[in-house]
């Protein structure tokens, strides 16, 4: 080989290995070689495609821990390009160059907490908070993210739990409760130094299209009587009496169903319900008061020795398997989209519907008011919210009658 061509491949081999701006439609055409080879983005300085004979693609971070020459090079994946988009890619290069910049190196697991165990010690710190939703929380972090659950907590990436939320957007569900817990586990793990960063900082869910909008099932509101029968029949196909009645008095009362299944013969006394601090969700005691049609289903449940619960499950446990017990109901109505909280926006726009001020139907139903009102004013309003519960069931009865 000549000089001259010498001088030629080794230019084209510059040419070839100078970094270019990625963007989607590149980095989809990228074709095998013969051999694996890498493109740099040009934009963000250390993110890499690197193609591998077999046509896999995937992005890597490749920088030294800290300064000097001497520092060691990492080389760390971020994800394949058919599930990381671009811009996901771009922003875990950059938390991954800051971690390296600033002598972190986020292979390192020496000692590092699974998830795991992360979720672990989050449950363990709701509970000395006292969260009433501690065991909900901890319960949808284990479900959804169980693939990672066994991986270092330091590996998990907003690509990862975004890829979750997709899954479950997919599957006709919501993923902003996950959203919540996640954030919650990530910002605690965070302040406390478990992790260098919260992944899912600056996260914004994007606003639906008006296609979307059109497409999306409406929430379930009873508002006419006609409705309202066709409930109460739905609940009479349940083989278990204890579901049907539970379902029943949600309506006529509006609360949660988590706080109702724990109900006790203790909570009540006449006609008030005390849901106890540690149950309700704003962790506070809250009163409620009952009307004779609820009352009366309180007085015909059996009560089972040794068990204080109105509603109890199996075993004389609390009930559980809410999404199998509404499923009949569902089929019965024709209405996939019915969920115990239609019965609360049921019971909550009824009261309105008759006429009950807006101050008492948010004390109804146990509502936290952020505006002044709610902060300043202590008054429960509880004469006014006797005689709104006597009305509502009384309508209630008149329309099942």
């Amino acid at each position: 080989m000549t000089d001259d061509n010498a001088a030629d491949v080794v230019r084209l081999k510059r040419k070839l290995s100078a970094p270019v701006k990625l963007t989607t439609a590149r980095v989809t055409k990228l074709t095998p070689r013969a051999n694996r080879y890498e493109v740099r983005d040009a934009q963000t300085p250390g993110l890499i495609v690197r193609v591998q004979p077999s046509g896999a693609a995937s992005y890597y971070v490749k920088s030294r821990v800290g300064g000097g020459r001497g520092a060691a090079f990492r080389n760390i994946r971020i994800g394949g390009v058919d599930v990381v988009p671009l811009h996901e890619a771009r922003a875990e290069a950059l938390r991954l160059l800051a971690e390296l910049r600033a002598g972190i190196d986020p292979t390192d697991k020496t000692d590092a907490l699974t998830l795991s165990q992360l979720i672990e010690a989050y449950s363990e710190r709701l509970s000395r908070r006292g969260v009433v939703k501690r065991k909900d929380v901890v319960s949808c972090l284990q479900r959804n993210l169980t693939r990672y659950l066994r991986r270092p907590a330091h590996d998990l990436t907003r690509a990862h739990i975004t890829g979750v939320m997709d899954e479950i957007e997919a599957r006709g569900q919501q993923s902003d409760y996950l959203r919540k817990c996640v954030s919650g586990l990530l910002t605690w793990a965070t302040n406390d130094g478990h992790l260098p960063a919260n992944v899912l900082a600056g996260y914004r869910r994007e606003k639906d299209t008006r296609a979307q909008r059109l497409g999306a099932r409406a929430k379930v509101t009873f508002t006419d009587a006609e409705e309202i029968r066709a409930f109460w029949v739905a609940t009479g196909t349940l083989g278990n009496p204890v579901h049907r009645d539970l379902l029943r008095f949600l309506l006529l009362t509006g609360q949660r169903r988590s706080e109702t299944a724990w109900m006790t013969r203790a909570d009540v006394t006449g006609d008030v319900w005390i849901i106890p601090a540690a149950l309700h969700k704003m962790g506070q005691a809250v009163r409620v008061p009952l009307a004779a049609h609820s009352l009366r289903l309180l007085g015909v449940q059996p009560q089972m020795a040794g068990v204080g619960l109105y509603f109890p499950g199996r075993h004389g446990k609390r009930i559980g398997g809410f999404s199998q017990l509404l499923r009949p109901v569902k089929d019965a109505l024709g209405n996939p989209g019915f969920g115990f909280h239609a019965l609360r926006r049921t019971y909550r726009t009824g009261l309105e519907a008759l006429g009950v001020p807006e101050r008492v139907c948010e004390l109804m139903i146990g509502h936290a008011r952020p505006d002044l009102l709610g902060r300043y004013s202590a008054a429960d309003l509880w004469a006014q919210r006797v005689d709104a519960q006597a009305l509502w069931e009384s309508r209630v009865a008149e329309v099942v009658a």
